[in-house]
């Protein structure tokens, strides 16, 4: 019921996001939902052409932007750590579901929800661990994502981030 309600939400969010009509439509889907499926061609061509295209797949960067700006907002709300710590998790993971996760997103809802399970139960959040720890999750649930460069290059961004 819960994976069909969040399906029947990206239908709708896509519907929406046709409405706008145009090239913009692809842009946005893939963007927002993570579908590359209305995506022009010659736009998909010009994004691999300016070497951006990975701005078309979700990333670390929607679900840290989303999964901290809800939490930000839960906080400022009175909602409390712990619950802003929860919603904002529960979010991320919704977000993460709808999306069809990947095994990019995969990985960054799993470093979110292990820094949000730092903030419920008062610890500090190690980068270090979240990450060796979203690997681990995600080689034994997924093993033959271990070829894909697309997850190397996820792993290696954030691992850059750390180190720089």
């Amino acid at each position: 019921a819960y994976r069909q309600g969040m399906n029947d939400l990206r239908k709708y969010l896509s519907k929406v996001l046709n409405g706008i009509g145009g090239k913009e439509a692809g842009v946005f889907q893939a963007i927002v939902l993570g579908d590359k499926s209305s995506l022009d061609e010659e736009v998909k061509l010009r994004y691999q052409m300016a070497g951006i295209v990975h701005v078309l797949a979700i990333s670390g960067l929607h679900i840290s932007i989303i999964g901290m700006s809800v939490y930000t907002l839960l906080k400022r709300l009175g909602v409390g750590l712990k619950g802003s710590a929860c919603l904002s998790g529960f979010i991320v993971l919704s977000y993460g579901v709808m999306t069809g996760f990947g095994p990019s997103t995969e990985r960054a809802v799993i470093m979110f929800l292990v820094r949000m399970g730092a903030v419920y139960l008062g610890c500090t959040y190690d980068f270090l661990s979240a990450l060796s720890f979203s690997a681990l999750i995600l080689f034994v649930s997924r093993p033959l994502s271990i070829l894909q460069t697309g997850v190397w290059f996820s792993f290696a961004a954030v691992l850059s981030a750390l180190l720089i």
